[in-house]
């Protein structure tokens, strides 16, 4: 193959790769998606007003939405299992925020936090408090940074976690 079309087929390749995650992304039948609240915080920028709708996650349709989470943080985007033992919440961060700036504070608010996945398309991150497992996954979207806080209390429903995560991402 000439090399002058060399950067043409991985460009090429590298649309398909995101066309086909896109395609992955989308909510399986039935399920709900949750949009990103306002952030509580806002950044120093002009243009920044709290954002908020722009990054989305599915869940399925057995999860309610966590009021006493809403109550608690001020802001909507929190979902939970009838019986309380996997919730799940989306965020946003500030435009320009970076995937590894976020996985690196989050490391370190988090000493035990551990990789699952470190990819510039994801990183997730897990680690224990109080006896739950808690999930931190991110997700590039356009301008902001979309974020997942998952706390599994049992076990068992680590798949269903699973499921939810290829539902983050920017909204459509």
């Amino acid at each position: 193959m000439p090399r002058h079309r060399i950067p043409k087929l991985v460009l090429c390749i590298g649309w398909t790769v995101t066309g086909l995650s896109l395609i992955a992304a989308a909510a399986p039948p039935g399920w709900r998606v949750i949009t990103s609240p306002k952030r509580v915080t806002r950044t120093a920028s002009a243009t920044d007003r709290g954002g908020g709708k722009r990054c989305q996650i599915a869940v399925p349709p057995a999860l309610v939405v966590d009021a006493d989470a809403d109550r608690t943080v001020g802001q909507t985007g929190h979902m939970k299992t009838p019986d309380g033992n996997l919730s799940v919440s989306v965020q946003e961060y500030p435009p320009g925020e970076t995937i590894a700036r976020a996985r690196d504070v989050a490391m370190l608010s988090n000493k035990d936090a551990r990789p699952n996945e470190d990819s510039p398309m994801r990183v997730w991150l897990t680690y224990t408090r109080v006896g739950s497992e808690h999930w931190d996954v991110f997700v590039p979207g356009n301008p902001v940074l979309c974020s997942a806080h998952f706390i599994i209390k049992d076990a068992r429903l680590d798949d269903a976690a699973i499921s939810i995560i290829p539902t983050l991402g920017p909204t459509r």
